[in-house]
């Protein structure tokens, strides 16, 4: 037990350190934390300890964090996490202004809250790039060369023009830089495997972000199911709750299962 509680310190202290890190004057963002592991996962070609429970893994700038059959999850920006899907390979390139530079596959980037000011997201993909400053959710695919947002407002540059991409909207990220709808309701494993991440660290720190509580169910006497909905994911989360007395105006307690289940999501993921 006084083991497990001074790792959990340790990665705390190592967290602490690295917002303060983040949150410093400077809007150049340099340095993340790889926060969770599935599968194969590669950080400049070494495997990752899996799972990745017990330590923490800076990524800094030069560094390529790469996946075959696995997944990853980054913290950058204190505030911003970027699922990275399988087949993936994200370089985050020392330059006068870095950036995750994707050469391959697809990531997801959920900001939780306004980036600090002068703060920036940059991505680069094909010969564009991107830049996220706004809390919301964007996705990247290599394969289509393509950013959508889900919600939020972000910049494409490919040097000769620039374009702002609002929610609802994607773009070729070529050198046109057309624009066109979508639809927000598709989802992939992907997408799936990223809300169900960003529930966990929902039910983790209960801090405000993009999850929004819309009731309960009571199946029996002992359990309650509290049901938890992410507007820009689409999806609802329902997880099991003990019969404990609540607050007034029934606020969500810390004392959930560890599976939360997806509500209408198709299979696993």
């Amino acid at each position: 037990m006084g083991r497990h509680i001074a790792r959990l310190v340790a990665i705390l202290f190592l967290i602490s350190s690295l917002s303060a890190l983040l949150c410093a004057g400077e809007s150049s963002i340099t340095a993340g934390i790889v926060q969770a592991t599935e599968g194969e996962v590669f950080l400049d070609g070494h495997p990752l300890q899996q799972p990745i429970k017990d330590s923490v893994r800076l990524f800094h700038t030069g560094q390529t964090l790469s996946t075959k059959q696995g997944r990853g999850e980054l913290v950058i920006a204190s505030n911003g996490d970027v699922s990275v899907g399988k087949n993936t390979s994200l370089r985050w390139e020392p330059a006068d202004e870095p950036t995750l530079n994707l050469k391959r596959g697809s990531i997801i980037i959920e900001v939780v809250d306004k980036l600090a000011k002068a703060k920036v997201i940059r991505v680069r993909l094909s010969k564009s790039t991107v830049e996220i400053s706004k809390s919301g959710l964007y996705r990247l695919d290599s394969s289509s060369c393509k950013l959508r947002v889900y919600d939020g407002t972000a910049l494409a540059d490919n040097g000769s023009k620039q374009a702002q991409i609002k929610s609802g909207g994607e773009i070729l990220l070529d050198s046109n830089l057309l624009q066109s709808m979508f639809d927000p309701k598709a989802s992939d494993a992907l997408h799936q495997w990223s809300a169900h991440r960003s529930f966990d660290i929902f039910l983790a720190n209960r801090k405000t972000n993009n999850w929004k509580y819309e009731g309960y169910r009571k199946p029996s006497f002992q359990v309650y199911f509290q049901v938890f909905e992410n507007a820009n994911y689409r999806v609802r989360f329902e997880t099991r709750m003990p019969m404990l007395p609540w607050p007034k105006g029934i606020q969500p307690n810390g004392s959930s299962v560890p599976e939360p289940t997806c509500i209408g999501c198709p299979g696993k993921w």
